[in-house]
């Protein structure tokens, strides 16, 4: 149980709410990374444009 890193970020951005879960995250700076890219997606979305182009 001492080896398990996990993390939970919930964040809304404009009117989406976010919810990302991570596991086997040793280093806490992944989940930011992770969190910059939904918002990334997110923003595309919003902007009218494909987010997986």
């Amino acid at each position: 149980m001492g080896d398990d890193y996990t993390a939970t970020v919930v964040m809304r951005i404009g009117t989406v709410v976010v919810k990302l879960w991570g596991m086997d995250l040793k280093k806490p700076d992944i989940m930011a990374v992770l969190a910059k890219l939904q918002i990334d997606r997110i923003k595309k979305v919003a902007e009218g444009k494909n987010p997986d182009a």
